[in-house]
C-alpha cells in the first residue's frame, strides 16, 4: 500500500501539471485569435463606414452648386480653336472635344463650367444601354441644375451617333449643365438636343463601360461619377 502510495502520489501530480499547462495554452490562444479577428473586422467597419461618409460628405458638396448661378459662367469661345474637355471619371477618360462652331453657345456654356469646377464630382444619374449616358445634375437625381437656362443654338442636327455629346432639356431653351453622350449604334431622336462635341474611341469605351453598369430603373446601382472635369492646355 505505501509502495503504491508513493508511486500514485507523484504520477498524479505529473497528470495535473501537464492537464494545466495544456488548459493554460489553449485560453491563450483563444484569446489572442479572438482579439486579433475582432481588432481586423473593426478596422474593417471603420473602413467601409469611413468611405461611406466620405461620399455623403462629396454628394452633399456638389449638391450645394444646384442653383448657384445666375447666369451661364460661359465665354464666347474662338471658332478657330479646338477646345477638348477631359473627364476623369470612375470607369475611365472621356476626352470630350468641343465644337464652338456647331453650337457656340453650348460650348461655350459647356466650357465655362468646367473651367468653374462645376462637374467635378458629380454622378452619371441616367442610364439606358444602347442609348445614352447622362450627367451634369448636382443633385444626382436628374431634377438639378446650375440655376439658369440657355437658349438653343440655331444650327441643330441630329446626327446622334455613338461618342456623340449633347444637351439634356425639358424643352426649347432649357438646357443648362446636363448632358448626354450616345452610346448606341441606332439612337433616333428629333433634332431637339443640340449637340456640341464628340468623345474618341477611348471614350467610347469607357462610356459602355458606363452604359453596362447595373441600373435600377434608368439609375446605376454603383456610385459613377466624373472625378473631375478639366480644359486640357
Amino acid at each position: 500500500m505505501s509502495s503504491s502510495a508513493r508511486f500514485t502520489r507523484p504520477a498524479l501530480l505529473i497528470l495535473l501539471l501537464v492537464l494545466a499547462a495544456l488548459l493554460a495554452v489553449g485560453c491563450g490562444d483563444d484569446s489572442d485569435d479572438g482579439g486579433s479577428d475582432g481588432d481586423s473586422k473593426g478596422a474593417k467597419s471603420t473602413e467601409t463606414s469611413g468611405g461611406g461618409a466620405d461620399d455623403n460628405d462629396l454628394d452633399a458638396t456638389v449638391a450645394k452648386r444646384d442653383g448657384s448661378y445666375d447666369a451661364s459662367p460661359g465665354k464666347p469661345l474662338d471658332a478657330s480653336k479646338t477646345y477638348i474637355v477631359e473627364l476623369d471619371t470612375t470607369k475611365g477618360p472621356i476626352k470630350i472635344t468641343v465644337d464652338p462652331k456647331l453650337a457656340p453657345i453650348a460650348a461655350a456654356n459647356f466650357v465655362g463650367l468646367v473651367e468653374e469646377g462645376f462637374y467635378d464630382g458629380v454622378k452619371f444619374h441616367r442610364v439606358i444601354e444602347e442609348f445614352m449616358v447622362q450627367t451634369g445634375d448636382p443633385l444626382g437625381t436628374g431634377t438639378g441644375g446650375p440655376g439658369y437656362e440657355i437658349k438653343d443654338d440655331p444650327n441643330v442636327v441630329a446626327n446622334y451617333k455613338p461618342g456623340v455629346v449633347a444637351m439634356a432639356n425639358r424643352g426649347p431653351n432649357t438646357g443648362g449643365s446636363q448632358f448626354f453622350i450616345v452610346q448606341g449604334d441606332a439612337v433616333q431622336l428629333p433634332p431637339d438636343y443640340v449637340i456640341f462635341g464628340k468623345t474618341d474611341a477611348a471614350g467610347i469605351k469607357t462610356v459602355n463601360a458606363i452604359a453596362a453598369v447595373e441600373v435600377e430603373g434608368e439609375a446605376p446601382v454603383e456610385t459613377v461619377r466624373i472625378n473631375s472635369a478639366k480644359l486640357a492646355s
